[in-house]
Formats: structure tokens, C-alpha cells, sequence
């Protein structure tokens, strides 16, 4: 029976069933905005966050930030995404201090990029680029985000330790895959995603997409080895 607990046996068995079967949603109220010095709302910056996952049926894993009156939780490291009002972009640097767990805002149209400082994969610099920039889901939108992202990159970094991932229903696009050693980006006309990322015992940071399309999830793909698990 779908549950809380059906999905975390299914991920410690089978990751990619478990998010076949599921479909997990980020919470963006209770993670990405925070209250500004004037009450309203406004988004908020990077940050260490405890978070709790909630079932509701029929499929649907939701993970929010913790109120004072939930039990438990799991502390991560949090990267709110940025629309093209407040610049279009996000970023921040994971090494082998803080958190072992990574997420940032779902992908509806947005692009994430991870660049590895070396081989070790033990520190990167990673990127959330707004779908809403100018052009949008258009290709002229993906021109805003490389020059975005070119901007935010040491011109010294090595092609070959970055990984670019976008999602979000582009009419327009196909699925498009280039391999790690020559091209590093991955780009699908699907539904949106959830990120995520944990750093292992040997200080590697790996990095997933869980999928969604019409409402199912649709899969599981490691975006360290740009591949489908």
C-alpha cells in the first residue's frame, strides 16, 4: 500500500522504481521565500534547512521545511531559485563542510548546472537559472541561461566537470543528450523535476533529477554520469 514508509523501502531497494511509483514535490512556500524587513514575502538566499516529507495519496511524497510542532526531520543544504526579477539566478558552493544532503527548487522550465572544482567531485559550484528569463522555454531563453551561467563560471573550469540538466515542456524541443566528455548537457521536453544531491564517505557530491510527467513520476536520472538509473 502506497505510504510514507512504502516509498522509503522502495528507495533504499530501488531507487528509480521508488521514484517511478512517487512523485516528489518541493515545497517552495516553506522553503524559497522568507519575510522581508516590510512583512511581505521575498526570496530567500542559501541556506541550512531541516526538512520533513509527507505522503498524500495517491503517489505524491511532499518535502517541506519543519514547523515547531513535526518530529524528526533531515537537515540539508537549500538553494531557492531567483526569478528574472531578482537576476534569474542562483548559486552556491558545496564542499565537504556543512550538510550531507543537497535539493533546491523544483525545475518547471528552469535549468540546474553543477561544475566540479576537479576530478574528486568533492567541491562544486552549483546553479538554479531561472526558466522565466528573458525567451523563457524558447531556445533564445536557453542563450539567456548560458550567458548567465558562462557569467557565474571561472572561465578556468574545465568543460568536462560540468553538468548542465533542463526540464520543462518545450513544445518545441527534443530530447537532446551529449556524453560526459564531450558536450556535458542534458536537456528533455518532460514535466519538471526535483533535485537533490548527497555527498558520500569519500566527499564526492553526486547528484540526481527525480522526473515528472502528467502527474507520474517518471524516473530517476544521475546527473554526475548524465545517464538514467
Amino acid at each position: 500500500m502506497a505510504s510514507l514508509q512504502d516509498f522509503r523501502e522502495k528507495l533504499a531497494q530501488n531507487a528509480n522504481r521508488a521514484f517511478t511509483e512517487y512523485v516528489l514535490i518541493i515545497d517552495e512556500m516553506s522553503l524559497d521565500y522568507a519575510t522581508g524587513e516590510d512583512g511581505t514575502l521575498v526570496q530567500d538566499e542559501f541556506k541550512v534547512v531541516t526538512v520533513v516529507f509527507e505522503y498524500s495519496g495517491p503517489n505524491v511524497i511532499t518535502m517541506r521545511a519543519k514547523r515547531e510542532s513535526d518530529e524528526g526531520g533531515r537537515q540539508i543544504s537549500y538553494l531557492p531559485w531567483k526569478n528574472a526579477h531578482a537576476g534569474g539566478i542562483s548559486q552556491a558552493r558545496l564542499t565537504g563542510d556543512g550538510p550531507q544532503y543537497f535539493s533546491t527548487s523544483q525545475l518547471t522550465g528552469c535549468r540546474f548546472t553543477i561544475q566540479y572544482d576537479d576530478a574528486s567531485r568533492q567541491t562544486a559550484t552549483v546553479l538554479h537559472l531561472a526558466g522565466d528569463v528573458q525567451g523563457e522555454k524558447k531556445p533564445e531563453g536557453s542563450a539567456t541561461r548560458d550567458g548567465l551561467e558562462q557569467n557565474a563560471l571561472s572561465p578556468q573550469a574545465k568543460p568536462t566537470l560540468k553538468r548542465s540538466y533542463s526540464i520543462g515542456q518545450m513544445k518545441s524541443a527534443k530530447f537532446k543528450e551529449m556524453g560526459v566528455a564531450t558536450g556535458t548537457k542534458l536537456y528533455y521536453d518532460g514535466g519538471k523535476a526535483a533535485i537533490f544531491g548527497y555527498r558520500k564517505k569519500s566527499g564526492a557530491w553526486t547528484f540526481y533529477a527525480a522526473e515528472q510527467k502528467f502527474g507520474l513520476g517518471a524516473g530517476l536520472v544521475n546527473l554526475t554520469t548524465l545517464s538514467r538509473v
